[in-house]
């Protein structure tokens, strides 16, 4: 008798995974969306460019302040994609052991000059995009980091954005 029922529960035990199994299988099948074919995928600057559109829609911007608004983030691209060429130059001279240092000197004050300059163009195109959009759409816009005082856009992982977060002062043990 109890071999029947040691039999009869495994057997269930049995058909009960192998349903299991079947369910996950058919589950998993359904889930994943269908990838694209490789190198036929939206590229991430299509897919955030998108992604900004849909926002700025959100914004009630007219025309004419939407094109503010990508000129703004378009020269902030720009100015962001130029300042990484420059800084891989700069790493590559400063890896020179031979350079002298009459030309890193040079190379350090022409890159902080030019620097200077992108961020004063692009602060001042922000002020006047900030005159002409109203209050709510350039506040959200700060928010989104379009706006943020001639810093690069987007905000970069790491940067001034991570190093305004309030931490505890830590305690020397001891102390």
């Amino acid at each position: 008798m109890r071999g029947k029922a040691l039999f009869g529960v495994l057997s269930l035990l049995l058909v009960a995974s192998l349903l299991t199994l079947m369910v996950n299988a058919q589950v998993r099948e359904r889930v994943r969306p269908p990838q694209p074919p490789p190198g036929q995928g939206v590229p991430p600057e299509e897919r955030f460019k998108r992604a900004f559109e849909r926002a700025l829609d959100r914004l009630k911007l007219t025309e004419d302040q939407k094109k503010a608004v990508m000129e703004l983030v378009n020269a902030k691209l720009e100015a962001s994609r130029k300042a990484r060429e420059e800084v891989r130059e700069l790493r590559r001279l400063a890896r020179d052991r031979s350079a002298p240092e009459e030309e890193l000197r040079k190379a350090l004050m022409e890159f902080r000059k030019r620097r200077l300059q992108e961020r004063k163009r692009i602060l001042d195109m922000e002020e006047k995009l900030i005159e002409g959009l109203p209050a709510r759409a350039a506040l959200q816009l700060t928010v989104i980091g379009v706006l943020e005082n001639g810093l690069p856009f987007p905000p970069q992982l790491g940067g001034p954005l991570r190093r305004l977060r309030f931490q505890r002062e830590r305690q020397r043990p001891g102390r």
